[in-house]
C-alpha cells in the first residue's frame, strides 16, 4: 500500500513539474502554446498516459529503445513529438505548430530534463 501511495505522489509531482515545464516552454513560443496552466496540466497527464501506452506496446513487440546516445535522443524526441501532436488534436487550448513545432518543443523539453538530471547527478 505504501508503494502505491508513493507511486501516486511521485506521479503527481512528475505531472506537476511537466506541466510547469510545458507552460514555460509555451511562453517562449517553441512550437507549442497554452491558453492556461490548466491546459498544460491536462496535457501533461495525457502525455504521461500516452507514453505509458506507447512503452507498453513497444514491450509487447519486444522492442527496447536504446538508452543513451544520439539514437536515444532521436527516438525519444520523435516519439514525444508524435505524442504531443496527438494530444494537441484533443486538448482545447493547446496549439501545436505542426510536426516541426512539436519536434522543437519535444527537444526543448528533453533538453531541460536532461540538464536537470545532469546537474542533480553531480550531487548524488
Amino acid at each position: 500500500m505504501e508503494n502505491l501511495i508513493g507511486g501516486l505522489i511521485g506521479g503527481l509531482i512528475g505531472v506537476l513539474f511537466t506541466s510547469i515545464l510545458l507552460f514555460v516552454i509555451g511562453k517562449f513560443n517553441l512550437g507549442i502554446k497554452f491558453d492556461s496552466f490548466g491546459t498544460a496540466f491536462l496535457t501533461a497527464i495525457l502525455i504521461a498516459v500516452l507514453t505509458l501506452v506507447v512503452n507498453w506496446i513497444w514491450g509487447l513487440l519486444g522492442y527496447t529503445p536504446p538508452s543513451g546516445g544520439i539514437s536515444h535522443f532521436i527516438i525519444a524526441v520523435g516519439s514525444s513529438a508524435a505524442i504531443l501532436m496527438t494530444v494537441g488534436n484533443f486538448v482545447k487550448g493547446l496549439t501545436v505548430n505542426g510536426f516541426s513545432g512539436a519536434l522543437i518543443a519535444s527537444a526543448a523539453i528533453g533538453g531541460v530534463i536532461w540538464l536537470i538530471n545532469f546537474v542533480l547527478s553531480k550531487f548524488a
